[in-house]
């Protein structure tokens, strides 16, 4: 039989985020989202204090840089300081991000502190009234590019009470992050420790959810448009017999959506200024007491694409907007961008048979939906554009889907240019 306590496992704060390019639009924003970072750090501190934690667990990337700022490594220290001082210690492994083999200031960590080395794995017992609660093990990074499963040198003690083991990975080799540190979940089912607190992929996952207890908490705070919805940290309660129960607790300052909003049936400029404000102010209301930061996405089909495809008739609606959007005394909602993915009222199936260039054109974009090989074709076929170094400067490799979201786009241009509009 063991003791009950409670935890909290958080990853990826990546405190002060630099946020590039939304700060040229918006210097305000630029400011609130600089400080949004250890604004959401700030509340899980406040989260430990509140329920009374025994301790605070970090999962790698502390840090947005391996040569981390002085003012991030002092402010981190505080609040570390400010559980410490409640009788919360921490427990800290770094990640690719902020690895141990940066160039920066040493700072002196308090006591109630522990940093897990970048040599091998540590082993920390975690005491209350002079009985061990939970034993914590952890590795840091010693560099950036660790290609190494460490997972695999996880062993626990059979003497553990319950055994927590604190990995920057990547598991299953998920696509959208870097595959560091890559290991399987088998891997991790089988180590025979009772809970792994991850971090490196940044949206919350319960992969596996009891013996062991396998988590991504996510970041705490979104740092770019394709972060959205609610950031936070896992609450962790062990009970006398093990069993574990995680609650997620939102602490973004700042949250990111992203809004579809469609122009079907609209037929004035007026019409869709008005749909959008009234979301944005839905939105707003939504996510109250959080700054929003909003991308929309207009899509559907009607007359009013040929005015939203114009690049300056959407900044002109994007500044009114800005201008117009509900404002709280501390939290306010702003519209980071207006992009599109409308069509024209013209319906290209009745072209796709026409005898003429739009028809061929249409079979042809068509033919790289459907047959093998003929996207790679198109891609050999824009390659030059990405062989010129100033296009490289603003212009990333596309994915397939967003290839196929290019091909869809020019189909509609031609349309307007060569088609017909139905009678």
């Amino acid at each position: 039989m063991g003791v009950a306590f409670r935890f909290v496992h958080t990853a990826d704060l990546h405190l002060d985020s630099p946020f590039i390019g939304i700060g040229q639009s918006s210097p305000v924003i630029q400011e609130r989202l600089r400080e949004a970072t250890f604004a959401a750090f700030h509340r899980i501190v406040d989260l430990c204090i509140r329920e009374n934690v025994d301790f605070l667990t970090i999962g790698g990337d502390v840090f947005d840089g391996a040569n981390r700022s002085l003012r991030a490594q002092v402010r981190f220290r505080d609040e570390l300081k400010r559980l410490g001082e409640a009788g919360i210690r921490s427990f800290v492994i770094h990640g690719n991000h902020d690895h141990q083999g940066g160039e920066r200031i040493r700072l002196e960590w308090p006591e109630f502190v522990h940093i897990f080395s970048a040599q091998s794995v540590e082993a920390v017992p975690v005491f209350r009234e002079g009985q061990e609660i939970a034993r914590i093990y952890g590795i840091s990074y010693p560099h950036a590019e660790v290609t190494e499963n460490l997972a695999k040198r996880f062993k626990r003690d059979a003497d553990a009470p319950y055994a927590i083991a604190l990995l920057h990975t990547n598991v299953g080799s998920e696509n959208e992050h870097a595959n560091y540190a890559p290991c399987t979940l088998s891997d991790l089912k089988k180590s025979g420790f009772d809970f792994w607190g991850l971090g490196h992929i940044h949206k919350r996952a319960l992969l596996h959810e009891e013996h062991p207890v396998i988590l991504y908490p996510g970041n705490p705070q979104g740092r770019h448009p394709n972060e959205t919805g609610a950031r936070g940290c896992y609450l962790v309660e062990v009970d006398e017999n093990g069993h574990t129960v995680c609650t997620f607790h939102e602490t973004d300052d700042v949250r990111w959506v992203i809004e579809e909003i469609t122009i079907d049936g609209l037929t004035r400029e007026e019409e869709l200024y008005a749909r959008l404000l009234e979301q944005m102010d839905t939105v707003y209301r939504q996510h109250r007491g959080r700054t929003v930061i909003v991308r929309i996405l207009l899509k559907g089909r009607g007359p009013l694409h040929s005015y939203v495809k114009v690049r300056d008739m959407r900044e002109d609606l994007l500044a009114a907007l800005r201008e117009n959007a509900p404002v709280d005394e501390d939290t306010y909602i702003f519209c980071e961008s207006i992009q599109t993915r409308t069509k024209p009222l013209i319906d290209k199936e009745i072209f796709r048979n026409d005898p003429g260039l739009l028809g061929d054109v249409l079979a042809l974009a068509e033919s790289c939906r459907t047959e093998e090989g003929r996207l790679d074709f198109l891609r050999k076929a824009i390659q030059p554009l990405f062989e010129s170094a100033s296009a490289r400067q603003v212009l990333e490799q596309p994915s397939d889907e967003e290839l196929l979201q290019w091909l869809a786009e020019a189909e509609d241009v031609l349309l307007e240019l060569l088609g017909k509009e139905e009678d």
